[in-house]
């Protein structure tokens, strides 16, 4: 979900990712067809914690409304944070590399950085 507000040459953007909790069947899945999980303890399945992360920018852009352009009219300047909450990617038992699935999690955490950009 996300939501840009603009006034004057600001815009400013926030954007959440929501991930529901899941179950890692891991072994127990029925294409594998064991009867219980190689990677607990318990030999259940394991439970993945819900996740969300919250990104957000402000953004600059000289000259965005002018008629006559100058130079450096169509610059653009920005300032964020991707995962400003510092959410930690959930562990997840069955996964073999980082203990964590990157495609779906954020490794990084809090994520801070800045942005200048034209256009011709």
């Amino acid at each position: 979900m996300g939501l840009t507000w603009e006034i004057r040459d600001f815009t400013y953007t926030i954007n959440s990712r929501y991930i529901p909790s899941v179950m890692d069947w891991a072994d127990m899945h029925p294409s594998v067809g064991s009867e219980y999980s190689g990677y607990t303890i318990s030999g259940n399945p394991w439970k993945i914690p819900d996740y969300y992360t919250i990104d957000m920018q402000l953004a600059y852009e000289f000259g965005k409304r002018k008629v006559e352009k100058k130079w450096y009219d169509g610059t653009r300047v920005a300032v964020g944070c991707n995962n400003i909450t510092d959410n930690t990617a959930p562990f997840i038992s069955s996964s073999s590399e980082d203990n964590t699935d990157k495609s779906t999690y954020d490794i990084l955490g809090r994520f801070v950085y800045f942005e200048i950009s034209k256009k011709f």
